[in-house]
């Protein structure tokens, strides 16, 4: 009879607390493109650009739908293009992108996570940072870090300060991929931010963790990124095998986004692009001229709102459940007197 008991009451403490955590919902902006008709520029895709920023370098950019043959319309990329969440995100979050290369894909295309918001044409993601030091490598961007698909194998190359004239390098680390891969078919990289650790996924293959901490600022000259940064970022293998330390990384830790670069004869085929966050159910766009409403001769009751009927709703479960598990003493209680 105790652990009948037992069992009923763990019951519903978890569906009550499943309950609760129902409230607040999960927001996933996912675009995909197949439904779009071929030719269309990305400053059309009104489901893209809801969520995005988009920005062109000089040049003949290509930023359209695509017919990609057999694997439908998609959205290509290609010369000098700039992509960023059009606002900053909290975490956790997911970032998530299906895409292919070409032949002989190069860092030259980045997939960023953890950079800051640039909208103006001093650093954009295409921009290269034209380091020739010896303490790093040039790479694509002035923040954050990117999953870089080479030739050879897949890099994470990690924007880094440097105590010289140029101020901003690239850390690279090579990632291990069991099996076959290959860049002129699509995959899929997910990464997820749960605000001190950042972990890479492709193909639902675990690539790397990178663990971020420090934060601080950098005495660097440079107005266009007036950014806080965590500057220790440790990257670790699917075995927990640390690859790389540094103590000079510029991952943005406040107002950081995620962000798309492409940069040169590096055309870049995405068959969608997606940005998943936790939404705060409480939150709600103010109405800036609400319409005044008729006097009611009649009043009624008023009428419960969704949040407020999500909120009364999850309390008189709680409540129930706290009743519920009173009755199940008792019960208890009675059955060990008899």
């Amino acid at each position: 009879m105790k652990k009948l008991l037992g069992k009923k009451k763990r019951f519903l403490f978890c569906a009550v607390l499943a309950l609760c955590i129902s409230v607040c919902p999960i927001y996933a902006s996912a675009v995909t493109f197949e439904g779009e008709e071929a030719g269309t520029k990305i400053a059309e895709l009104s489901d893209l650009m809801e969520e995005w920023y988009f920005y062109a370098g000089l040049g003949e950019t290509i930023a359209e739908i695509a017919d990609d043959g057999e694997n439908g319309n998609v959205l290509l990329l290609d010369k000098y293009v700039h992509m960023s969440s059009e606002k900053t995100l909290d975490t956790p979050y997911t970032f998530e992108t299906v895409f292919r290369t070409t032949e002989k894909p190069t860092w030259m295309l980045g997939i960023f996570i953890r950079s800051g918001i640039v909208k103006d044409p001093l650093f954009p993601n295409f921009e290269v940072d034209a380091y020739d030091g010896a303490n790093g490598s040039m790479g694509l961007g002035g923040s954050g870090m990117t999953i870089a698909i080479e030739e050879d194998g897949i890099d994470l190359r990690i924007k880094n300060y440097q105590d010289d004239s140029r101020r901003i390098s690239t850390s690279i680390c090579r990632l291990s991929y069991n099996g076959t891969f290959d860049a002129t078919e699509y995959n899929k990289l997910v990464m997820k931010d749960d605000g001190k650790t950042v972990t890479f996924t492709l193909n639902d293959q675990l690539l790397a963790t990178v663990e971020m901490s420090n934060p601080g600022t950098y005495d660097d000259g440079r107005a266009e990124l007036p950014f806080e940064f965590y500057k220790t970022a440790v990257v670790k293998n699917a075995e927990g095998e640390i690859l790389l330390s540094i103590d000079n990384a510029r991952l943005v830790s406040e107002n950081y986004c995620a962000g798309i670069g492409v940069r040169g004869d590096t055309p870049t085929y995405f068959k969608e692009i997606t940005l998943e966050k936790a939404e705060d159910p409480s939150v709600t766009d103010p109405d800036p001229e609400p319409e005044p409403e008729p006097p009611v001769t009649d009043p009624e009751p008023p009428v419960e709102t969704g949040d407020s009927s999500a909120c009364a709703g999850t309390l008189a479960l709680v409540f129930a459940a706290a009743a519920a598990c009173t009755v199940l003493r008792r019960r208890r209680r009675a059955a060990t007197e008899e």
